[in-house]
């Protein structure tokens, strides 16, 4: 509403867009919803990928770190194992199958133990897993490389194995102490600890 004698007051933009032809003003507006909605679209995956990265730091916090590292450790080395076998064309049918048993079923340990790990942090549920994944990456790493060295490979694969049998079998004594039961405690679960203290060289 506009007092006898005072001008109304009018909005230079809106003139401007009365002025211009109606599909032009259309296109106008949808240019600017087009910008705001892709605002949002980049901002909202950021913000869910934030959110997911601080859950995850939260969730691992309380988590043992070493069965934490035996994990993402036995998944690089295995994972690679059999993109590497399904790469070798010259692996077909039961020659194919056999190469892939024992990568697969380390896959299979290691996702395991991350299950649990990502359902609870008592180590009294985690032991049991760990114990499996440290006994059978002990049983394969402190023979593997002893056979490997055998063989006629060249000394760079023989070092190379090594290498990796060192490391897995250092990741899986230091994530079977980060979960054993403390010296001392009975329970019927004593003779698995000693299988495995003994086959990745625990105290």
């Amino acid at each position: 509403m506009t007092l006898r004698g005072q001008r109304p007051a009018f909005d230079s933009r809106a003139i401007g867009e009365m002025a211009r032809p109606s599909g032009e003003i259309v296109g106008i507006h949808c240019r600017r919803a087009a910008r705001r909605m892709g605002d949002r679209s980049v901002a909202t995956p950021v913000a869910h990928y934030a959110a997911a990265m601080r859950r995850l730091r939260l969730m691992l916090a309380d988590r043992p770190w070493p069965v934490v590292a035996l994990v993402v450790w036995t998944l690089f080395v295995w994972v690679q194992r059999v993109i590497n076998i399904a790469r070798d064309d010259s692996l077909r049918g039961g020659d194919l199958l056999g190469a892939l048993v024992r990568p697969v079923a380390f896959v299979a340990v290691a996702g395991w133990v991350a299950a649990m790990l990502a359902r609870t942090a008592d180590v009294e549920r985690l032991r049991r897993p760990v114990g499996v994944a440290c006994l059978v990456t002990a049983a394969l790493w402190l023979v593997q490389p002893v056979i490997i060295a055998m063989r006629d490979y060249s000394v760079g694969f023989v070092v190379v194995h090594a290498v990796l049998g060192a490391v897995s079998v250092s990741l899986a004594w230091m994530a079977w102490r980060s979960v054993r039961r403390p010296s001392g405690a009975g329970g019927d679960r004593e003779s698995v600890d000693g299988a495995v203290r003994a086959a990745v060289g625990g105290q």
